[in-house]
Order: C-alpha cells, then sequence, then structure tokens
C-alpha cells in the first residue's frame, strides 16, 4: 500500500494542474458589459453615437433633456439653449457629458469645453424677398419664405441655401402676369440675433413689356444695409 500510494501522488498532481485554468476561469468575476443605454433625459448627439437613445432633433428649451453625451465624431444636431448655439465636433477620442440642467451648466461648459464647438445659423420663418423692379403693382409686395434647418456655421464659410416663389405683377399695359424669383441667403452666426441669414442674391424671369417683348433675366445683389437694387446682371 505505501508504494501504492506513492505511485498515485504523482497522477493526482498532474489532474490539479490541468484543471486549475478551467476552474480559475470559471470562478473569475467577469466584467460587466458597458452601458448600451442612457438614463431617461439624456440622448447621444453624435452621428453613430455609440449609446441609445440618439438625438433625434436639435436640443433646445423646449426638449426636455438635463444632459448629453458627445463620443468622437460629428455632431448629428446642434445644442440650441440660452442664446448659445453650438455644434459638438469631438476630436477627442473621448466620450463626455454635457450638462444642460441650467443655463449656468451651458454656458460654462461653452466658455471652457474640452472638444471643438461650432456655431450655428438657426432656422427663420421671417425671411423675406423683395419683387423685381420691373413688376408693377406686386402682391404680395413681399414674399415670406423660411428655412427650417440648423446649419454649422464659421467664418468666411458658404452656408447657403436657395428657394423659389413667385409675384402677380399687374399694369394696365400688359395686363396680368407672374413674376419668378429664385433667392439665396447666406448664413450669418446666430450668436449675433435673428434672423442668422441674410439675402444675397435674386435672380428673376418671366413677364414681358406692352409691346410683348420679354423681359431679359434680371439678377440682383443684396444686402442688409441698402437692400436689393438694380442695375441688373445677366
Amino acid at each position: 500500500m505505501k508504494n501504492s500510494s506513492l505511485f498515485l501522488l504523482p497522477g493526482f498532481l498532474a489532474l490539479m494542474l490541468a484543471t486549475m485554468p478551467a476552474f480559475a476561469a470559471a470562478t473569475a468575476t467577469t466584467p460587466p458589459a458597458p452601458a448600451t443605454q442612457l438614463p431617461d433625459g439624456q440622448c447621444d448627439i453624435t452621428t453613430n453615437g455609440l449609446v441609445q437613445p440618439a438625438c433625434a432633433a436639435a436640443i433646445t428649451s423646449t426638449v426636455s433633456y438635463n444632459g448629453v453625451r458627445s463620443d468622437p465624431g460629428l455632431a448629428a444636431v446642434p445644442i440650441d439653449m440660452w442664446n448659445f448655439c453650438r455644434y459638438l465636433d469631438n476630436a477627442s477620442g473621448n466620450s463626455i457629458f454635457v450638462p444642460l440642467r441650467s443655463e449656468t451648466e451651458w454656458q460654462a461648459f461653452v466658455a471652457h469645453a474640452p472638444i471643438a464647438l461650432s456655431h450655428c445659423s438657426r432656422p427663420s420663418s421671417a425671411l423675406t424677398v423683395p419683387p423685381g423692379f420691373n413688376c408693377p403693382s406686386p402682391q404680395p409686395a413681399k414674399q415670406t419664405v423660411s428655412e427650417p434647418d440648423y446649419y454649422r456655421w464659421s467664418a468666411g464659410s458658404s452656408a447657403t441655401f436657395k428657394t423659389s416663389t413667385t409675384f402677380k405683377c399687374s399694369s394696365d399695359a400688359t395686363g396680368s402676369w407672374t413674376q419668378n424669383a429664385e433667392a439665396i441667403f447666406s448664413g450669418t452666426d446666430a450668436d449675433k440675433g435673428d434672423p442668422s441669414w441674410t439675402l444675397t442674391d435674386v435672380t428673376y424671369t418671366g413677364g414681358a413689356d406692352e409691346k410683348g417683348v420679354a423681359y431679359p433675366t434680371c439678377h440682383i445683389k443684396c444686402n442688409p444695409f441698402s437692400g436689393c437694387n438694380p442695375p441688373c446682371t445677366q
């Protein structure tokens, strides 16, 4: 029996050594999987963000969020609260949380943000296009147009949008006719006030004089100081 015990001991040790890795693996604490769902009142503002829910629309005072998460990448929508409109474009390589519980929190983040912040051009429903100078008795006197979207804005940027509208023109000599107007607006910094769009160009077509000669296409430049003035350029 003494010799038999000595013989079995090496086999027992070999069995223990062979099963210890599996035993250790079975009893080790498995780290929890990273969270994929944000708490209520928060959303991920990054295009193709890492967690849910995604911020589906611009974060404004009418949307009840107490904070947003910014992952590496460009922001899908802006934050427009307490007179500061910003896109959170995160090139830091890290995810950050942006508190929005108060004006103080948001303005402090804007002042000391660890990531790039792009300014905005806000939507507007109060933009106007004037009629062409060769449109007698225009109806309406001005056309109101709207731009429903936010745009990134930066100095020297070319954020623009185009829109088309019409005017009804009439005179005893020519009767009634329709003038077509294609307008171009340029985005401005929303921090400077609303509307954050400036009319820069209008092209008019349509109509004819009393002899039936079609009016030429009329392209005019506009600015916020002197408005839109002739002469036309082709």
